[in-house]
C-alpha cells in the first residue's frame, strides 16, 4: 500500500473536537472527525494514491470455435439441404423376396381328397390291410364268442329272506276257521339268490291278520342254467370295415409341391407407386461436419477497468447463412459486433445463423472478472497532534481499494 501526505487545515474548534471527541478520552479519533477528515480531503481536491494488484485475465483474453456445416431437412419430405427429386421404380420381382416385394402371399391349397382337381391331382387306390385273425388295417370289428346251450350246465340256487318291511292292512277280505271274518295284511320281503345272478329282489307278502307270516319265510330253492364256458367275452376273429373295395379310388393327394406355409407369391410393401416422390437426395454439395465459419470472441483489456469492450469477428470457410441481427449477445439477437460490459460476470455470444449450421453449439463465453467500480476506503489517521495549536495541523490518511 502507497502512502501519500496531504495537508488539511481545521479550525479550532475541529482541533477541540479531534482532541477531546464526544466525551471520549484524550487522543481518540470519533468516527465523526475521521467523516470531517475524509469530506475536508475531498473539497480540497486530494487524490488517495493506492496499491493495486495486476488481475490475473491478460489483455486481449480471447475464445473461438469452429462452426460447422450440418444438414437440415429430411429425405422423406425434403427441405432444407434435401432439394433433389428421387422418383420411385419397383425393385425385385412377384416370385422372389426382396426389395420392394416383401409381403408375402402364402399358398392355399385347392381341390379337395374327393375329387381330383386343383393341387389334389395324385390319385390313391384302396388296398386292403390287416387279416381276419390279428385284425388292424381294414379290419377293425372285431367278432366275440357267442354262447350256446352247450356253453351251460344245470345248477341250483338258494334263496333266503334277509328283511321284512313294516306290515300294513289291505282292503281285503277273508275267512279264518278259528276267527271267521277276518282281514289281510301285506309287508315288503326281501329275498337273496345265492348263485343264479338275481342278486336281492323285494317281494310283497299276504297274510291273515290273526295268524303270522313265519311259514312263508322259509328257505327255499330253484334251478337255473349256470355258464360253463371259458370263452366268455373272448375275441374270436375281425372283419373288414373299411367300407371300400380292393382298387378302388381312396381319395387324391396334394401334388402341387407346396405347403400352406409356403410363400405363393411376393406383393409390395413398400406402399408406394411407381413415378411417385420415393424420396429427396442431398443438394447443398456440402459434408456434414465441414468447417463453414470461424468465430471469435475477445475483451479489449485484463486490467482492472471501470468497462471491458467484448468484440467478436468472424471468418467465412465455406457456404452459410448469417442474418441480417447476425450476433445474439447473452441471447438478445443485434447488428453491433461489440458489447460493453460493466459489471463481473458471464457473457455470451453466437452467430444468428441458418439452422445448417452448429452456430447453437458453438456459442462462445468470457468470464469478467476485471471489472472495479468499488471506491478506496479509508481505515485510519496518523500523526495526529497532541498539543493545541492555532496553525496548519498535517495529519496522514490510510486507504486501501477492496477490489470485488
Amino acid at each position: 500500500m502507497k502512502k501519500e501526505e496531504h495537508k488539511i487545515w481545521l479550525k479550532k474548534a475541529e482541533i477541540r473536537k479531534f482532541r477531546k471527541g464526544r466525551g471520549g478520552k484524550r487522543g481518540r479519533t470519533p468516527g465523526r472527525v475521521r467523516k470531517a477528515a475524509v469530506f475536508a480531503a475531498a473539497l480540497a481536491g486530494l487524490s488517495l494514491c493506492l496499491s493495486q494488484e495486476v488481475s490475473a485475465a491478460q489483455p486481449g483474453s480471447s475464445t473461438s470455435v469452429l462452426i460447422c456445416h450440418k444438414h437440415v431437412g429430411e429425405p422423406s419430405i425434403g427441405g432444407g439441404c434435401y432439394q433433389k427429386t428421387r422418383y420411385h421404380m419397383h425393385t425385385g420381382e412377384s416370385s422372389l423376396e426382396g426389395g420392394c416385394y416383401t409381403v408375402a402371399v402364402p399358398h392355399v391349397h385347392t381341390g379337395t381328397q374327393q375329387e381330383m382337381g386343383g393341387c389334389f391331382s395324385r390319385e390313391i387306390r384302396h388296398v386292403h390291410s390287416g387279416s381276419p385273425e390279428e385284425g388292424g388295417g381294414c379290419y377293425t370289428k372285431a367278432l366275440y364268442h357267442v354262447h350256446e346251450e352247450s356253453c351251460r350246465t344245470d345248477a341250483s340256487c338258494s334263496i333266503r329272506c334277509v328283511g321284512v318291511g313294516e306290515p300294513y292292512r289291505i282292503s281285503k277280505p277273508g275267512w279264518c276257521g278259528c276267527h271267521g271274518n277276518t282281514n289281510y295284511n301285506e309287508a315288503e320281503v326281501t329275498w337273496e339268490h345265492s348263485a343264479c345272478g338275481a342278486g336281492r329282489r323285494m317281494e310283497k307278502m299276504q297274510y291273515m291278520t290273526y295268524h303270522g307270516w313265519e311259514d312263508q319265510l322259509e328257505p327255499r330253492s330253484h334251478t337255473y342254467q349256470a355258464l360253463n364256458c371259458s370263452l366268455a367275452d373272448e375275441i374270436t376273429g375281425y372283419e373288414r370295415n373299411c367300407g371300400r373295395e380292393e382298387g378302388q379310388t381312396e381319395r387324391y393327394e396334394i401334388n402341387c409341391g407346396k405347403t400352406e406355409q409356403d410363400a405363393d407369391r411376393y406383393e409390395t410393401g413398400c406402399g408406394k407407386k411407381t413415378g411417385e416422390i420415393d424420396c429427396f437426395d442431398l443438394s447443398c454439395k456440402m459434408e456434414e461436419g465441414a468447417p463453414v465459419i470461424r468465430f471469435r470472441l475477445s475483451a479489449d483489456t485484463g486490467e482492472w477497468a471501470k468497462k471491458v469492450v467484448l468484440h467478436a469477428e468472424y471468418e467465412k470457410l465455406g457456404e452459410v447463412q448469417i442474418l441480417p441481427e447476425s450476433y445474439l449477445w447473452n441471447g438478445t439477437p443485434g447488428k453491433q459486433s461489440f458489447f460493453t460490459v460493466r459489471e463481473n460476470g458471464i457473457v455470451s455470444c453466437r452467430l444468428n445463423c441458418g439452422e445448417d449450421s452448429t452456430a447453437r453449439e458453438g456459442e462462445l463465453q468470457l468470464n469478467i472478472t476485471n471489472i472495479d467500480n468499488t471506491p478506496p476506503v479509508i481505515t485510519g489517521f496518523e500523526d495526529i497532534p497532541e498539543e493545541w495549536t492555532n496553525q496548519a495541523v498535517r495529519i496522514h490518511v490510510k486507504a486501501e481499494d477492496r477490489r470485488p
